[in-house]
């Protein structure tokens, strides 16, 4: 007779708590509480350049990308708004203004059709309260973005147009399979804070070497290990 030991295993997350897992501010919570939260949230269908939310908007929801792209940008008064990120699937934005309910920094707009999940702020911050765990992730979350504007500062005081442009093409297309963003030079030049003409000028002498690939609006690169020796060390 057979001694074999079985092992249980548990239960996958539903695809909601999945992607809520996958974000760093949930990432501590245990699979009661994300399945909680996640019978919370609501799915909703995205229309391509359809403005999700204003800067200034009241903070009071999240929102994760199940399908599609998403631009977060920064409005200007004289009508240079400024590309700040590109968003795509699984990726979570507006969790900061669920933190502390005010006002969003940004704009957010869709670039194509897609479907989007919404979690309320009333349903985060009793979760919040209860978990210790979960207030360090919170913690650990704000100190990355901040590291991450202060490098957006340096890159934009010490480095050149090349090395902006590059270390921000690798970032747009990390999570692309095809390692691909479809964009504009002129919205490249906002992300980099440089003129059409001189990210022009950079792309095509790269796409002369091979490591990227061009064509209206859009914007492949073929050889991100050649590009990345472009970009800021680290």
């Amino acid at each position: 007779m057979s001694n074999a030991n079985t092992t249980a295993t548990a239960p996958a997350l539903s695809p909601r708590a999945k992607i809520l897992s996958g974000n760093p501010l949930f990432a501590a919570l245990d699979r009661h509480d994300l399945e909680t939260l996640a019978a919370f949230a609501s799915e909703r269908p995205m229309r391509k350049d359809e403005t999700l939310f204003r800067r200034g908007d009241p903070g009071s929801f999240m929102i994760a990308v199940l399908q599609g792209e998403v631009r977060i940008i920064i409005p200007s008064a004289t009508g240079k708004d400024r590309i700040i990120r590109v968003m795509g699937p699984g990726e979570v934005l507006g969790e900061i203004a669920l933190l502390d309910g005010a006002p969003r920094t940004a704009d957010a707009i869709a670039v194509t059709n897609g479907r989007l999940l919404v979690l309320e702020r009333r349903d985060v911050l009793p979760r919040l309260r209860q978990n210790p765990d979960l207030a360090v992730r919170v913690i650990e979350l704000l100190c990355r973005r901040l590291r991450a504007t202060s490098r957006q500062v340096e890159d934009l005081v010490f480095h050149d147009v090349a090395t902006r442009l590059a270390a921000q093409l690798l970032e747009l297309t990390a999570n692309h399979p095809r390692h691909l963003v479809d964009i504009t030079q002129k919205e490249l030049g906002a992300m980099v804070n440089a003129t059409r003409e001189s990210v022009n000028k950079t792309l095509r002498g790269w796409e002369e070497q091979d490591i990227v690939a061009l064509s209206p609006g859009r914007v492949t690169v073929k050889d991100p290990q050649r590009l990345a020796r472009f970009a800021p060390e680290g």
